[in-house]
């Protein structure tokens, strides 16, 4: 590719799952239709967002009602854009309701955020990195919300965190006291998992730094490996339809 690309979370996770998912939508730039479970993710994002953006200046949450007006506002426009809906969307939207709820009553009130949705970009080894911080509350913890059916588990997030604590680390002159995944999961009676990673070790770092620069050379190459079939990413891929290898 003529330019170096700037890496990110979510770029990273989609190459290491599969590299010719990242081609179709990186380099051919098609647009992966829409899924139910991850625009609940994204209203549930919003409302969370909503409270802790105002909780900077007024140190109190806003009421559970406030955040689930806003979660039906954002999930009823989101669900506008979806054709063939892969779940029951009344099912999906009162699962998220509940996840907001949980949230204002088991983890909004033990966080005072001092940032929220943060972006900034910096370089590991000569690679570009982008970040967006969901969250940093006022004991340096660093902070990502998730929305799973199923319970999340601290290694499918290690190196998204580190990113976003090098990031903190760049802004600040401060090392991280803790990553924090607040994992909100779909069953029946809703939960809330969190998840501790601790402060980023130097070892977690370079093993960061080694996975950038790898996907860095792969993508300069050209070199997109269409793995979905061992990662499972075939399974939900919206580009099956488009996909050379999935149809062979």
């Amino acid at each position: 590719m003529a330019e170096p690309v700037v890496l990110s979370a979510s770029s990273v996770q989609t190459f290491l799952r599969c590299g010719h998912q990242w081609y179709l939508a990186n380099v051919v730039r098609l647009r992966e239709p829409p899924k139910v479970r991850m625009s609940l993710g994204t209203a549930a994002h919003s409302a969370v967002e909503h409270n802790m953006v105002q909780k900077i200046l007024t140190k109190t949450d806003v009421d559970a009602d406030e955040m689930t007006d806003v979660f039906s506002s954002n999930f009823d426009e989101l669900m506008t854009e979806i054709e063939d809906p892969d779940e029951d969307i009344g099912k999906a939207k009162d699962d998220g309701i509940g996840l907001v709820k949980l949230h204002r009553k088991m983890v909004s009130p033990m966080i005072q955020p001092i940032w929220v949705e943060k972006a900034g970009q910096l370089e590991v080894d000569g690679v570009p990195y982008s970040w967006v911080v969901d969250l940093v509350d006022d004991k340096d913890r660093v902070r990502d919300l998730k929305t799973k059916k199923a319970r999340p588990r601290i290694d499918e997030y290690l190196l998204g965190m580190t990113g976003y604590a090098l990031g903190f680390r760049q802004e600040t002159g401060r090392k991280e006291s803790d990553i924090v995944i607040d994992g909100l999961v779909r069953t029946k009676v809703p939960q809330y998992v969190p998840l501790y990673g601790g402060q980023v070790s130097d070892q977690r770092i370079e093993s960061f730094s080694d996975t950038l620069g790898t996907i860095s050379h792969a993508i300069e190459r050209g070199d997109f490996v269409p793995n979905g079939l061992t990662s499972g990413a075939c399974n939900w891929c919206g580009f099956a339809n488009s996909c050379k290898y999935r149809k062979s």
